[in-house]
């Protein structure tokens, strides 16, 4: 969100936005690690090689193909930031994002209309990609602990294998 505020105050139109699930992607590499290798420091005089605007950013090899369902949603549009609130029983999450990210048409709330979009990209409805994607469009990542989602998960009856991921009883 921060790369799409500096294109905007630069003058680029047409920003989309695209939310990928990485982990477990293979060709995936945190640009910062990469950086540090590659000898960038926030002290040096190179204001090209600074090792923090690789921050949270990532090195994607060979694409992302659409049938491995690790896109969980495109967010087209721009405009003026605008105030949402995320909410369900375990959180509350207040933000600003762009007003043309989340039109909002038919929806009950931002939530669902995220929900949404991570359904139409995989196919499945899942609340920890959700909750995660929540985290990163707010700029909170500390926003609510793992252990609560655990906690919220076994309220839902979900059994944890760590083989087969969650099946829901």
């Amino acid at each position: 969100m921060q790369w799409r505020e500096l294109l905007e105050r630069n003058g680029e139109k047409d920003i989309m936005v695209i939310a990928v699930w990485a982990r477990d992607l293979p060709g995936v590499y945190d640009a910062e690690k990469v950086a540090s290798g590659l000898g960038y420091s926030d002290t040096g005089s190179d204001n090209r090689r600074k090792l923090r605007h690789h921050h949270d950013e990532y090195l994607v090899e060979g694409g992302i193909a659409a049938d491995d369902y690790h896109i969980l949603a495109l967010f087209e549009g721009g405009g003026p930031d605008r105030d949402v609130v995320f909410e369900c029983p375990f959180y509350t999450i207040s933000t600003k994002i762009p007003s043309g990210f989340l039109p909002g048409k038919g929806s009950k709330s931002p939530m669902e209309d995220i929900e949404d979009k991570i359904y139409s990209h995989t196919g499945v409805r899942d609340d920890m990609k959700r909750d995660q994607l929540m985290k990163a469009i707010s700029g909170t990542p500390y926003a609510f602990p793992d252990i609560m989602y655990m906690e919220w998960k076994r309220q839902r009856r979900i059994v944890w294998s760590s083989s087969i991921g969650a099946i829901e009883s």
